[in-house]
């Protein structure tokens, strides 16, 4: 009960995205792993992105995240997880456990973009 109300309290914050429209083509995403590909939407909120990324199989992986037209350096802050990641020239990459998920939020009003 303590995991579903955890993951509940985890979703309702996350509404305002969830509702957006998605975008498509401005973040691609590639698996370290073949046999264990990440999927992901992404959807905004203000000047965020949100990336909402999974590994639905079993076996791990390194995701590498390419948000298209970015040419700067930012940060990717990992949601819920209360840690960040470096964006370098528009890319950045994260850990996934087999059946991960991850939701990364990169503030683009503080980026440079092509």
């Amino acid at each position: 009960m303590a995991a579903l109300t955890s993951l509940n309290a985890e979703i309702k914050v996350l509404v305002p995205e969830l509702n957006s429209a998605s975008i498509t083509e401005l973040v691609s995403v590639s698996s370290s792993n073949p046999s264990a590909p990440i999927d992901s939407m992404v959807k905004s909120n203000g000047n965020s992105i949100y990336i909402f990324s999974a590994i639905s199989r079993p076996g791990t992986a390194t995701g590498t995240f390419t948000i298209n037209g970015m040419s700067g350096n930012g940060i990717v802050d990992v949601v819920n997880e209360h840690h960040t990641l470096p964006v370098m020239a528009g890319t950045s990459s994260d850990s996934f456990a087999a059946n991960g998920a991850h939701v990364c939020k990169v503030d683009m009003s503080a980026v440079t973009c092509n």
